[in-house]
C-alpha cells in the first residue's frame, strides 16, 4: 500500500473509535429531571451559590454537578477558560498544572462558533443551569478537539515507526495497536490536556529520529525544543519531553562536544520560548510546585510497579509481552538495529520517563501516556523482520493474534461509552424511591462518584467513613459507588481508610444490597473482568449499590 492509502485508512480507523460515543455523560435534560424536579430547584441551588460568592468563599463542587459531565476534570477546563478576561488582556486560567496550548486553542474555536450562532457563550452561568444542552456543546466541541489531536498522534505513530525501521507496515501495525490500547482511545474521549500534550511529545520525537538519520536543517534543533515547550504548555508533566532534545544530539556519534552542546542550547531557547508563550503565568503559581496544597505540591514515592500495571491494563496483557518480548528478542539479533541512535533515543526516552514518573506520588494511569506509542513502535520492529524464514511465519502468526486480541480489548473499552451506569441508577431511584426516603451517602454527592440525586426529593444524609455517624443516622437507603469503597472494580490506590469503612458497613448487618449497577468491558462474547484498576480507566462506569435498612 502507499502512503495515502495507508494515511487514509488510519484517519478513518482512528476517527471512528475516537469519536464513538463522543456524547457520554453529557448534562442534559434527560439528567437535569435527575437533579432538579422543575425550576424553583434550580434557583435554590443559584442562589446557595451566589450566597458563597457574597462571602467570597468558594462554592462546593456539588453545586454544579448538572453543568458537570461525569469526567472529574473536564470541568476545570471550562472553568479555566471562564477566568480569562480578553477584553482586559487577562488570560490567567489560574490552573497551576494546565498550560495554555490546549486552553487558549479551545478558547479561541468556542469564541468563533459563537460568532457563527452554533453556540452561547454567557458570564451568566445560570443561563446553563436552565439550557444544559448548550453547556454540552463545550464538551462536544473539546472532545472533538482532542479526538483530532488523537488522530495526529496515530500519525505520527505510522511516521515514526516507518522512519525508524524503514517499513511502511511497522508504521502501520504500531498506528493500529497504538489506536485501539485503551489508553489512548479513552483519553482521546476526554476534553482535557493528556492527548494534545502526547501529540506534540510525538512531533518532538518524530523530529528527533529524522535528525539523526540525517534528515535535517539547521532550524531542526530549535523545532524540536518547540515541539517539546508546546507539549509542556499543555500539561506540567511533559516538561520530561526535553529529554528527547537532550537525548538526541548526545547520541550523536560523530559531533564535537561544543557542537552538542550548541545544539542543545537552540533546542532549550525553542523550549522556553514555547513554553512561556503558551503557559505566560507559569512564575505566578511556580512556589506552588514546593508548598503548594495536597495535589499540587511535589511529593515522592517510588512505585514502577503502578505504572507497569497501568500499562498492562492501558495496553492489555497480550500486547505488552509481545512488545516488551520485541524489544529484548532485539538485541539477540545479529543484526543489532537495536543500538542503532535513532531506536536508542527511543528506548532512552522510555526508560528514563517510566523511571522519572514512577517517582511522583500522585499516580494516574494517563500520566504514563507520553511513552505509549514510541513504546509500541519500538516493540513492534522485531516482529515486522521476516529476513529468517526458519521464524517468519511465527511472527506473522503472533502479530495477527496480538492485532485480534487487542481490537477485542479496545472496543470491550469503546462499548463502556455508550452505557451508563451513573444516569441508569440515578432513574431506578428517581422512578423508584418516594420522595423524602432517606438516603446515606459517604461525602456529599458529586456527579464523579454516584448517580444524580434530586436533593429536594430526597433526603440526603452524609456520614463520611463513619460507621458511628452510620449507626447513629440510620437512612432508610444507603448508596455507594466503587470510587468510595473496595467493590470491583475499584482503584487500586483505593485509600485504607474507605476499604475499612465498607469491611465494618457489611459486618453491621444492618443494610443490605437492593440494586447494582455494573458494567463492564466487553465485546463479542468477551467480558474482561478486574478486581482492581488504575483510577482513570474506570471513570466511565463506576459499580453502583444501593443498600436498604433491613431488607
Amino acid at each position: 500500500m502507499n502512503n495515502k492509502i495507508i494515511i487514509s485508512i488510519l484517519i478513518l480507523f482512528s476517527g471512528v473509535l475516537f469519536f464513538t460515543g463522543i456524547n457520554w455523560g453529557l448534562p442534559s435534560a434527560k439528567i437535569n429531571s435527575l437533579y432538579f424536579q422543575n425550576t424553583k430547584d434550580i434557583k435554590k441551588t443559584l442562589n446557595l451559590i451566589k450566597k458563597y460568592r457574597q462571602k467570597k468563599e468558594k462554592p462546593p463542587r456539588y453545586l454544579y454537578n448538572s453543568i458537570r459531565s461525569y469526567h472529574p476534570d473536564e470541568y476545570f477546563v471550562i472553568k479555566s477558560l471562564s477566568s480569562i478576561n480578553p477584553r482586559k488582556l487577562n488570560f490567567n486560567t489560574h490552573q497551576f498544572a494546565i498550560g495554555g496550548a490546549y486552553i487558549y486553542l479551545l478558547g479561541v474555536i468556542l469564541l468563533i462558533f459563537s460568532k457563527l450562532k452554533l453556540i452561547y457563550l454567557t458570564k451568566n452561568i445560570s443561563f446553563y443551569f436552565f439550557h444544559p444542552f448548550q453547556i454540552a456543546k463545550f464538551y462536544i466541541v473539546g472532545r472533538i478537539l482532542s479526538g483530532l489531536y488523537g488522530i495526529g498522534i496515530i500519525l505520527f505513530t505510522y511516521l515514526l515507526g516507518t522512519n525508524l525501521w524503514n517499513n511502511k507496515n511497522a508504521g502501520f501495525y504500531a498506528g493500529i495497536l497504538t489506536a485501539l490500547s485503551p489508553l489512548v482511545l479513552l483519553n482521546s474521549h476526554y476534553m482535557y490536556v493528556d492527548i494534545p500534550g502526547l501529540f506534540w511529545t510525538m512531533l518532538a520525537l518524530f523530529l528527533a529520529v529524522k535528525f539523526l538519520k540525517g534528515k535535517t536543517n539547521k532550524f531542526m534543533p530549535f523545532l524540536i525544543g518547540v515541539a517539546c515547550g508546546i507539549a509542556s504548555g499543555n500539561k506540567l508533566t511533559f516538561v520530561l519531553s526535553f529529554l528527547i532534545p537532550f537525548f538526541t544530539f548526545v547520541l550523536l556519534e560523530k559531533n564535537r562536544f561544543i557542537l552538542r552542546a550548541k545544539n542543545v542550547f537552540f533546542s532549550f531557547i525553542g523550549f522556553i520560548l514555547a513554553f512561556f508563550i503558551t503557559n505566560p503565568y507559569f512564575l505566578n503559581a511556580f512556589h506552588q510546585l514546593f508548598f503548594g496544597k495536597g495535589k499540587n505540591a511535589v511529593a515522592l514515592s517510588f512505585q514502577p510497579n503502578f505504572y507497569f500495571l497501568s500499562l498492562k491494563d492501558g495496553l492489555g496483557l497480550f500486547l505488552l509481552i509481545f512488545l516488551l518480548a520485541g524489544i529484548i528478542f532485539a538485541f539477540f539479533k545479529k543484526e543489532k538495529e537495536i543500538l542503532e541512535s535513532d531506536k536508542m533515543l527511543v528506548l532512552l526516552w522510555i526508560v528514563s520517563f517510566f523511571v522519572i514518573m514512577s517517582f511522583f506520588a500522585l499516580k494516574f494511569a494517563r500520566y504514563i501516556l507520553p511513552i505509549i506509542p514510541s513504546f509500541i513502535v519500538l516493540g513492534i520492529g522485531f516482529w515486522m523482520n521476516y529476513t529468517n524464514r526458519k521464524y517468519s511465519i511465527v511472527k506473522k502468526i503472533l502479530l495477527i493474534l496480538v492485532v485480534f486480541i487487542t481490537f477485542i480489548y479496545g472496543i470491550s473499552f469503546l462499548s463502556l461509552f455508550i452505557r451508563n451506569t451513573r444516569t441508569k441508577a440515578g432513574e431506578w431511584i428517581s422512578q423508584n424511591l418516594p420522595g423524602g426516603t432517606t438516603i446515606g451517602v459517604t461525602e456529599v454527592p458529586w456527579q464523579f462518584q454516584v448517580p444524580p440525586l434530586n436533593e429536594e426529593k430526597y433526603k440526603i444524609k452524609s456520614t463520611g467513613y463513619n460507621i458511628h455517624k452510620v449507626k447513629k443516622l440510620l437512612p432508610k437507603y444507603f448508596l455507594i459507588s466503587s470510587f468510595q469503597a473496595p467493590i470491583p472494580t475499584y482503584p487500586v490506590n483505593l485509600r485504607e481508610a474507605k476499604k475499612k469503612f465498607w469491611k465494618q458497613l457489611k459486618k453491621t448487618n444492618i443494610y443490605k444490597p437492593v440494586k447494582m449497577w455494573r458494567i463492564e468491558p466487553s465485546f463479542f462474547g468477551f467480558t474482561f473482568k478486574y478486581k482492581t484498576m488504575p483510577q482513570d480507566l474506570i471513570y466511565l462506569n463506576p459499580t453502583i449499590i444501593l443498600l436498604k435498612k433491613g431488607h
